[in-house]
């Protein structure tokens, strides 16, 4: 969001590495890579949130994934 996309990936990456089961951080990391247009990855991650127990309902709230959850893949998850 500061347009430090490479940034954003890094620390994200180090931040899964380190709480590789986190599923909030899973949740969180579908967001960013939603927000980087790398929708593969937000689809990804998503998908290993719900895999993991995310609430659904948080989920289909959630502004800030619209557009992914428009994308016919998502509906397959």
């Amino acid at each position: 969001m500061l347009a430090e996309p490479q940034r954003s990936r890094d620390l994200l990456q180090q931040a899964l590495a380190l709480a590789p089961a986190d599923v909030s951080l899973m949740y969180q990391a579908a967001i960013i890579y939603e927000q980087l247009h790398d929708r593969e990855r937000a689809l990804e991650w998503i998908g290993k949130a719900i895999q993991k127990g995310y609430s659904r309902d948080l989920i289909e709230r959630s502004p800030d994934l619209a557009q992914l959850r428009a994308d016919p893949r998502f509906q397959g998850l």
